[in-house]
């Protein structure tokens, strides 16, 4: 029953065939294959009824936060390049001095007390953590742990943010717990436990918490609210989030529609004498043997490069006839994704501009055209700046170690110890640092 294939060797323009319907709906659903899951506002009546301020209508704030920050392939960069701007080259400890010229000189110093603790505590990794959540959040969770004469401090953790409500506050305007859960919003009273924020709770002695925060514009009377937030508001992180995909799906679009094949209604009664006479369903597996083989030829890698013979009909006046089977190539050269670059392009240009993160150091731009970054110089310069601009970031992230030095009586010849972080080193031009030994000018 199986006949021969004849294909045509008249290769011509084929139609521009796009799914523009499917790119569309990429810009109004979620991603494919993911459901889409929609966060219950917990009732007001019961979420005013527990100890803690809910952060963000459904109290999962920092949880939708860590989620829209899986959209983009920059933020989560930024974030950590900016927690590492602010921490610099590390931790820096010691004294003010007054030089002659009546100045205040920052004198580098030493305390075998101090350096074990930094060191047992891992302080380095302790600070970058806070700053990280202090970056993303703009709030951080300190915890400390006493000794146990309950004089000085021993050991300080950062708490996660995410996992960490605060108490509302007494008559007395202030919250005297942090509570701590993995099962926000709404945890049953054996999912969270509390930590004091101040040592007069009477409970929990052996530790307490010290929140943090950046200073913010937004009303937040509990939780400071990051003025990077714009961008998950006005849409330009859904932007970075599904440019990927479109490009993906039209990348599908294109591998799947190669050819277009034409066959005549004419081609099957020509091929089998018995056409009319067969079943329907003998008719539909001679069509799906056909489709078959069209299928197994254009998409077999062992017939690139291989030609093949196709036969066509003459009449009797010369004229040749339109053969049985045409293949068509399908046009993608309208396909452009240039388009959607730039749109990516621009919502990375957006998160920098929202984070406050340089698009000098992102190098951000349309791939395959001159992106952002600039000279050495000027990436230099663009660090240097950043760094100067970090100092009442750096103030907020170093109140813990200022707590701990207060409460260990840390002192250098009589003078309690200041705490700074030391700048990232660039390399400077050979005439300004020939031998590249320069010392680096620490930070604030």
């Amino acid at each position: 029953m199986k006949s021969k294939i004849n294909f045509t060797s008249a290769v011509g323009e084929g139609k521009n065939v796009v799914m523009t319907a499917s790119v569309q709906r990429l810009y109004e659903s979620p991603q494919r294959g993911a459901k889409e899951t929609v966060v219950k506002e917990p009732d007001e009546k019961q979420m005013n009824a527990k100890p803690w301020v809910p952060w963000g209508p459904t109290n999962m704030y920092p949880q939708e936060v860590m989620k829209d920050l899986r959209k983009s392939s920059l933020i989560k960069r930024i974030f950590n390049d900016l927690s590492d701007i602010h921490v610099g080259s590390g931790l820096i400890y010691g004294t003010y001095e007054d030089s002659e010229e009546g100045t205040r000189i920052f004198k580098p110093g030493y305390l075998e007390e101090v350096d074990e603790f930094l060191m047992e505590n891992d302080a380095f990794a302790v600070q970058k953590q806070l700053v990280l959540d202090l970056e993303t959040v703009f709030n951080a969770f300190p915890e400390f742990i006493w000794n146990d004469k309950h004089t000085k401090i021993v050991q300080y953790n950062p708490i996660k943010a995410p996992y960490c409500r605060t108490q509302r506050r007494n008559t007395s305007g202030r919250s005297k717990f942090v509570y701590v859960s993995g099962k926000w919003p709404m945890p049953s009273i054996n999912q969270y436990s509390r930590v004091a924020i101040d040592n007069g709770s009477g409970e929990n002695l052996y530790k307490f918490c010290l929140p943090i925060s950046y200073a913010s514009m937004d009303l937040g009377l509990y939780y400071s609210i990051p003025h990077w937030d714009t961008i998950r508001n006005n849409g330009w992180l859904d932007v970075a989030e599904k440019v990927p995909r479109i490009i993906n799906t039209m990348y599908a679009n294109e591998s799947i529609l190669k050819y277009q094949v034409i066959i005549p209604m004419t081609y099957f009664s020509d091929s089998y004498c018995d056409w009319e006479d067969m079943t329907d369903a003998e008719q539909e597996e001679a069509k799906k043997l056909l489709e078959e083989d069209l299928s197994e030829f254009l998409s077999d890698i062992k017939n690139y490069g291989k030609s093949f013979n196709s036969y066509v009909k003459v009449s009797e006046d010369g004229t040749t006839l339109k053969p049985a089977i045409e293949i068509k190539s399908v046009d993608n050269s309208k396909l452009s994704k240039d388009g959607f670059l730039v749109d990516a392009a621009a919502a990375n240009a957006e998160t920098c501009f929202a984070t406050g993160y340089s698009v000098v150091l992102s190098g951000v731009g349309v791939p395959g055209a001159k992106s952002s970054q600039g000279s050495g110089s000027t990436i230099r310069e663009e660090l240097w700046k950043m760094q100067a601009m970090m100092a009442s970031r750096r103030d907020v992230s170093l109140k813990p170690l200022r707590l701990i030095t207060k409460i260990n009586e840390w002192k250098i010849d009589g003078k309690r110890i200041v705490w700074k972080y030391g700048d990232i080193s660039t390399i400077q031009t050979l005439n300004k640092n020939p031998d590249g030994k320069e010392p680096v000018v620490t930070g604030d």
